[in-house]
């Protein structure tokens, strides 16, 4: 009766064949994983075959001479900078004057203003030269001597102006304004 309950029943008996079909893809796809361990899950279940193992061999002494050629380029350079550090040593003693810090650069000082050459008086023919060329509009020396006038006129209507005015007192006026912090508060 046993028997006849497990038959009606959906237990996976040989999924071990399924697990080891389903790992021989991927490491045929992908490379044997390393490291990994194969379990036997059941009565019947096959442990490795002989191909698998040959290959990894192989692969392992590949591993091994790639290992030994990396191992002597490592020697070798070890080496060399040993020989560099020597000769780094030897040139450092020689040169008293080298000291091993940063490379010196240029020291830069602060801007100073340059004072313009003193001119020399000008020649009356080098003056009107001058003359001629105005950068800033004003040709005339008349209508500069006009525009002081007015300005002088204008400065001086202005100050009787505020001199007829009355000089105020200085006086201070402070406003507080108490404003109850809510409702409740005791004024």
């Amino acid at each position: 009766m046993a028997t006849n309950f497990l038959a009606h029943e959906k237990i996976w008996f040989d999924k071990f064949k399924y697990d080891d079909a389903e790992r021989r893809f991927y490491e045929q796809m992908n490379g044997p994983v390393a490291g990994a361990s194969r379990q036997s899950s059941g009565p019947g279940a096959s442990s490795g075959t002989s191909g698998d193992h040959g290959e990894l061999v192989v692969r392992i002494a590949s591993l091994e001479v790639e290992n030994q050629s990396l191992r002597g380029v490592v020697q070798e350079l070890q080496q060399a900078i040993s020989k560099l550090e020597a000769r780094l040593n030897v040139l450092e003693k020689s040169s008293p004057g080298h000291r091993a810090t940063a490379p010196q650069t240029q020291h830069v000082s602060p801007m100073r203003q340059v004072e313009p050459p003193a001119k020399k008086p000008a020649t009356p023919a080098e003056d009107d030269e001058d003359d001629d060329i105005d950068l800033f509009g004003s040709d005339n020396e008349e209508e500069d001597k006009e525009a002081a006038q007015l300005r002088e006129e204008r400065l001086r209507q202005y100050a009787e102006k505020k001199a007829k005015k009355p000089a105020l007192v200085a006086k201070s006026s402070i406003l507080l304004d108490v404003k109850p912090w809510d409702d409740e508060t005791d004024m």
